[in-house]
């Protein structure tokens, strides 16, 4: 955490939490996928993550019962998802259920 630097540790500071890990889950038409993200920081719904599979933080919302119905990569530099994190208005919409990337 060391190598945020000075403009983005607050704002990871601001909104960490406890790593925790949970399964995000997408319809391939029909199968479904699940992939592990870990939780690294929260704002209400919206939470801070890491995905393993892809090795990109995202952004994502939780629905009802803490479950993780959206997510979007956005990087794999946390200083750059921090930024958009801070901002709910600005960075990467979400706007519905993610997609895996190889989705049309």
């Amino acid at each position: 955490m060391a190598a945020l630097g000075l403009d983005v540790r607050p704002i990871y500071d601001r909104f960490a939490v406890s790593p925790y890990p949970l399964l995000f889950t997408w319809d391939r038409g029909a199968e479904s996928a699940r992939k592990p993200v870990w939780i690294i920081g929260r704002d209400g719904a919206r939470v801070l993550g890491y995905d393993e599979v892809e090795e990109e933080y995202g952004i994502g919302r939780l629905d009802a019962g803490e479950v993780l119905g959206e997510w979007r990569m956005c990087g794999n530099e946390l200083r750059f998802c921090l930024m958009q994190f801070s901002d709910p208005d600005a960075g990467i919409p979400l706007l519905g259920p993610a997609r895996p990337l190889d989705a049309p």
